[in-house]
């Protein structure tokens, strides 16, 4: 993990096995962990201040994308399922960190729009 700001590496978990893919941070009871779904079906808890990998799901059949259900679940995909996997009393999870390719490609695409609006506001100030 990187700090915004000044750039520092604030963060490495270490090797994570099994293709990193969907994260998503603890709050509440869980807060300073770090919940990873990765390609081979396993699922880890990762503690932010010691590095600490728990491994707290396997068995799935490729693990995709995470996201934060309105009722403060996590909701896991797998290639043929959405699995839930639910906090314990006073924890829950923040919102899911977007994989790098997701971010990239949203830019991408506000700066196409962005593009667009600038092309299509110019046109309209050229004579007819």
């Amino acid at each position: 993990g990187f700090n915004t700001t000044s750039g520092a590496q604030v963060f490495d978990s270490g090797l994570i096995g099994g293709g990193l893919d969907g994260t998503a941070l603890g709050s509440g009871a869980l807060v300073g962990n770090l919940f990873v779904n990765t390609n081979d079906g396993h699922v880890y808890e990762i503690n932010l201040a010691t590095d600490a990998e728990t491994l707290i799901a396997y068995g799935g059949s490729r693990g995709d994308f995470v996201t934060v259900d309105p009722n403060g679940s996590l909701l896991i995909t797998q290639s043929s399922s959405i699995e839930r996997l639910t906090a314990p009393r006073g924890g829950n999870f923040g919102t899911p960190t977007p994989e790098p390719s997701a971010t990239a490609t949203m830019s991408l695409g506000a700066l196409g729009l962005l593009g667009l609006l600038i092309r299509a506001r110019s046109a309209k100030r050229l004579p007819a």
